[in-house]
C-alpha cells in the first residue's frame, strides 16, 4: 500500500506499465495521469481507463469535486475502482456518482467504502458483485430495473430506510447479498425470474423482516424462500 495514505498532488503511470493490479494503492492522489504512448491505460481528467476506454480502472482517492459523472461508453467499473475514494479523512466531497447507460458490470469493491449520498445507476445495470455497493450515508436505494445479478454482500447501507425493491429481472442473489439495516424492516420482490438464491442471502439487524413475493409464483417461491434457509426472522407474504 505504498502510495495509499501519502499527500500525493499527481500520479504519472509510466507508458512501460502494462498491469494496474486490482485494489492497486496509486489511488492514494489527488490526480492520477497515465504517459502517452501505454498500450494499456489512459487517463482523463485524472482518472484511469483501460486504453479503449470501457473499464474504469482507479479513481484517485483525494480527487476534488461534490459530483463525479463516468465518461459515455464506460461498461464496467473495475475491481476496488473507487474503493476507500471520499473518506472524511481526506477532505473532499464527493457526493454523487452519476453512470452513463453503457455500464453493465460493478466488478468487486467497485463502489465499497466510499461515503457519497447519491448514486444514479446506468438503466442497462445487470450485475453487481461482490462487496460492490455499500457503507454510504443513504437513505434511500433504488436499483435499476436491468439488475439481473446480486453478488455476495454487495448491499449494504447502514442508514437505509424503509421498503427495499428487488426489480423485475433479478435471477440470482448470493450469499448474503443483501444485508439489512434495522431500519428496513419489508423488501418488495418484484422478480418472477429468481432461479437460484443461496442460503442466507439476505441478513438482517431488524427483529423482523416482511418479504412480499409475486403470487403467481407462490408455488416456485415457496421451496426457495424459507426461513430454513433464510432465517426466522423472515416472514413471506404473497401479493
Amino acid at each position: 500500500m505504498a502510495f495509499q495514505d501519502c499527500d500525493i498532488k499527481k500520479l504519472i503511470i509510466p507508458a512501460s506499465v502494462t498491469k494496474i493490479a486490482n485494489g492497486s494503492a496509486i489511488g492514494g492522489a489527488y490526480e492520477i495521469k497515465v504517459e502517452k504512448g501505454n498500450k494499456k491505460y489512459k487517463s482523463k481528467n485524472g482518472v484511469v481507463f483501460t486504453k479503449d476506454g470501457k473499464t474504469l480502472v482507479r479513481y484517485p482517492k483525494k480527487k476534488k469535486g461534490s459530483t463525479y459523472r463516468i465518461p459515455k461508453g464506460v461498461k464496467t467499473i473495475g475491481e476496488s475502482a473507487f474503493y476507500d475514494a471520499t473518506q472524511p479523512a481526506d477532505y473532499q466531497k464527493l457526493n454523487k456518482i452519476i453512470m452513463p447507460d453503457s455500464v453493465t458490470v460493478i466488478k468487486s469493491y467497485g463502489l465499497d467504502g466510499m461515503s457519497v449520498e447519491s448514486i444514479r445507476f446506468s438503466k442497462n445495470l445487470k450485475r453487481i458483485e461482490e462487496r460492490s455497493l455499500g457503507g454510504y450515508p443513504m437513505s434511500s436505494l433504488k436499483l435499476p430495473e436491468s439488475l439481473v445479478y446480486i453478488g455476495e454482500k454487495s448491499i449494504y447501507f447502514k442508514d437505509l430506510k424503509g421498503t427495499l425493491v428487488i426489480p423485475k429481472n433479478v435471477k440470482e442473489i448470493a450469499k448474503n447479498g443483501i444485508d439489512l439495516p434495522p431500519n428496513v424492516k419489508k423488501v418488495v420482490i418484484k422478480s418472477k425470474k429468481i432461479k437460484k438464491l443461496s442460503k442466507k442471502a439476505f441478513f438482517s439487524d431488524a427483529k423482523k423482516v416482511t418479504i412480499v413475493l409475486p403470487k403467481s409464483k407462490k408455488s416456485a417461491y415457496k421451496k426457495l424462500f424459507t426461513k430454513k434457509r433464510l432465517g426466522k426472522k423472515m416472514k413471506f407474504v404473497y401479493k
